[in-house]
């Protein structure tokens, strides 16, 4: 598939992709399939998991690149009939927030994209935006491993 190819998925499907359970599961939508990567939203509002009186702490930025990742390796083992597996966050380079909190009524824009692969190890380049403004709200490089690896 190629990069400018969407690839929209019905809603709810975003639950057959994750090897997460609700309430984990923090991707509320896939927006395109990319070669090498996803791009997915997420919605904040009152009822998001991590939310307080005052929206979502960007910390949790890192949990949405993540799910991303495994959205993305969720539509390759669907495309071949399998069901998702557990995948380990196993660190971040450059971990970088430009914001503090995402905000009640915000949509972000996850973009991930394979950079490095390795035998069952594979890095990711990770970007969070504001879905509106399109301003960078968190970036980094992710560490993956996948014990059952087919992405």
């Amino acid at each position: 598939m190629t990069d400018n190819k969407t690839e929209r998925l019905n809603p709810g499907s975003v639950a057959e992709l994750l090897y997460h359970d609700d309430p984990m599961i923090l991707v509320d939508r896939v927006v395109k399939r990319l070669d090498d990567g996803v791009i997915c939203e997420t919605d904040i509002t009152s009822g998001t998991l991590f939310a307080d009186d005052k929206g979502v702490p960007a910390y949790v930025a890192i949990e949405y690149m993540a799910q991303a990742i495994g959205v993305f390796d969720g539509i390759i083992r669907k495309e071949s009939s399998r069901k998702p597996e557990i995948g380990f966050l196993l660190g971040s380079r450059k971990f970088e927030l430009f914001t503090n909190r995402f905000l009640f009524g915000q949509t972000l824009k996850i973009t991930v994209k394979r950079i490095w692969d390795g035998e069952k190890v594979v890095q990711f380049d990770c970007i969070v935006e504001d879905a509106r403004s399109l301003d960078t709200v968190a970036k980094a490089t992710l560490t993956v491993y996948s014990p059952s690896r087919i992405i």
